[in-house]
């Protein structure tokens, strides 16, 4: 009887151990690699930490709070450059999909027939004469560097994990 339990439990370790828990996709990574950022960076060094990958991401797809489907979602890093002019100073932000609690939502745009992440769930990396400055969104409001529209509600079916 003991010998039966001791080979379930290893069989049941080795089950979950080669399952897909979909807790290591791009989204961690990134939020991994922006541990490893520093201040005054090159562009090119936080390229080389962040990586210059792509995935298709399966996300769930809900309509008014039910689940409906799902929906590949073609993530690239950076997700998307902006360059933006303050006060005299230009920046350059590189934009990541590294949400922090891994419950990302984005839009369905019904223009483009495909997933997108909102900018909510993007992390915003700020560079200024090609280094870093900063990031997060919190700085880059602080640096009045986002815009106003903020890809919300273009459609209400909205998808997420």
């Amino acid at each position: 009887m003991r010998s039966t339990m001791i080979l379930i439990v290893i069989g049941a370790i080795f089950f979950l151990g080669c399952a897909h828990t979909g807790f290591d996709d791009i989204r961690v990574r990134n939020l991994n690699n922006l541990k490893k950022l520093q201040l005054g960076m090159t562009k090119d060094k936080v390229n080389e930490i962040m990586g210059k990958e792509r995935e298709l991401v399966k996300e769930e797809v809900y309509y008014q709070g039910y689940l409906v489907g799902h929906r590949d979602v073609d993530v690239s890093n950076p997700y998307k450059t902006e360059r933006q002019e303050v006060g005299g100073k230009s920046y350059e932000m590189l934009f990541y999909y590294a949400d922090r609690f891994g419950m990302g939502m984005g839009f369905w745009d019904r223009t483009y027939r495909k997933a997108q992440v909102a900018d909510r769930f993007l992390t915003p990396l700020v560079f200024e004469e090609g280094r870093l400055i900063g990031w997060g969104r919190e700085f880059a409001e602080e640096k009045n560097l986002l815009s106003e529209t903020d890809s919300e509600g273009t459609d209400s079916m909205l998808w997420g994990r």
